[in-house]
């Protein structure tokens, strides 16, 4: 192949262009398109954070009294849910930086994914406070689903600050809306009429947290930014069901899931 080169950039056969290190970190021209996509990351930021709160004093069921309602054996206990502390702290921070970096090719290739992220998770709140519990399982996998993109399009060297912050706050989210989305689920079948209690049931519960166990882990593994955030809340999701009272098959199953991110989390440290 024959590489034509000048100071900051090749022209390869095909006419194709290869960009430098300089040439990624150049700033470029902040557009409307940035903008919108900066202030639509900041609204549902904000959003997502109020929302629960915001439907509970509008008469809705809170979260935490929902999952009462409706348990499962693999809920974590109370307090683990105090995560979204630290998540939304991180969202907010990796929100505000993004207004800093706007015109930045790594912001311009998550961003809107993540707006998509926390509008989803505010359809979340209405549709499990005001609506249907039902409903949650598919709207809380959607948000997973558009976290995890956001994810994978942040894998390449960060540009910012703002894009260190983003893999940061990404990967916590990704951790907990995963596991959440399993324990969501098994909650709406125990309303649905299946019994919590049930071999069956704990079985198949037990099967879904080991598979997700095994996802997180995998993920973890193939994170090259954003692996710990991501391996910090699966774990602590996992490790807080395996120290609660729930039957003995699915606190086997969670240590295990703990010990496999964990383990994926040190091997992620030592290939850097």
């Amino acid at each position: 192949m024959i590489v034509l080169s000048c100071p900051h950039r090749g022209i390869m056969q095909d006419g194709s262009v290869k960009q430098s290190p300089r040439d990624r970190s150049t700033p470029a021209a902040v557009t409307s398109a940035d903008r919108w996509r900066t202030g639509s990351l900041v609204v549902a930021n904000a959003a997502q954070i109020a929302a629960p709160a915001l439907l509970t004093r509008l008469g809705g069921r809170g979260i935490a009294e929902s999952s009462r309602e409706n348990p499962s054996v693999i809920t974590p206990p109370g307090y683990a849910f105090a995560v979204w502390g630290p998540i939304y702290l991180a969202t907010t921070t990796s929100s505000l930086l993004a207004t800093r970096a706007a015109a930045t090719r790594e912001q311009r290739r998550h961003g809107w994914w993540l707006v998509g992220a926390y509008s989803s998770l505010v359809a979340w709140a209405v549709a499990t406070q005001r609506v249907r519990y039902v409903l949650g399982p598919p709207v809380l996998a959607l948000a997973a689903g558009l976290t995890a993109t956001a994810h994978a399009r942040l894998q390449e060297p960060a540009e910012s600050l703002a894009g260190r912050a983003a893999s940061v706050s990404t990967g916590m989210l990704l951790g907990w809306t995963g596991a959440a989305t399993l324990v969501n689920a098994a909650s709406v079948a125990g309303s649905l009429g299946a019994d919590p209690g049930s071999s069956t049931t704990v079985a198949a519960s037990s099967s879904a947290l080991g598979a997700g166990a095994v996802a997180a882990a995998t993920a973890v593994t193939r994170s090259r930014r954003g692996a710990l955030p991501l391996a910090s809340t699966a774990g602590w999701a996992l490790g807080t069901i395996a120290t609660s009272e729930r039957p003995a098959s699915v606190r086997v199953v969670a240590a295990a899931g703990l010990v496999a991110v964990v383990a994926a989390a040190v091997r992620r440290v030592l290939a850097r």
